[in-house]
């Protein structure tokens, strides 16, 4: 069973939306580190991602400080707003392993 976007689209599976997963300290360094250079990549500010994922600034901010453990649900709105056709090129590229086990999560990117 999948939790859907509306547009029958799958987004993810529920057992990983039911999932309290925690990144660790240095997964949050990498998720920061990986947000900031996608961010440079896409001449967008924090305040921009924030704006465009729906999301708080200060969200944005803690996450771009590695001082947030986002949900799921975070991680998923910032991956749509920097047009990413999946999760994991968000949290892949720097072995972070916040989808333990599971397949990668399709999300919509226009």
């Amino acid at each position: 069973m999948a939790v859907e976007d509306g547009g029958g689209l799958n987004v993810i599976p529920m057992e990983v939306a039911r999932d309290n997963a925690r990144l660790t300290a240095g997964q949050r360094a990498v998720l920061a580190r990986r947000v900031t250079g996608l961010l440079g990549e896409r001449s967008m500010t924090g305040r921009g991602l924030a704006e465009k994922a729906g999301i708080g600034v200060s969200t944005v901010l803690k996450l771009l400080r590695a001082q947030t453990d986002p949900p799921l649900s975070t991680l998923l709105a910032i991956a749509y707003a920097l047009q990413l056709s999946t999760l994991d090129e968000l949290v892949a590229p720097g072995g972070i392993e916040v989808l333990k086990g599971v397949e990668q999560t399709a999300i919509r990117a226009s």
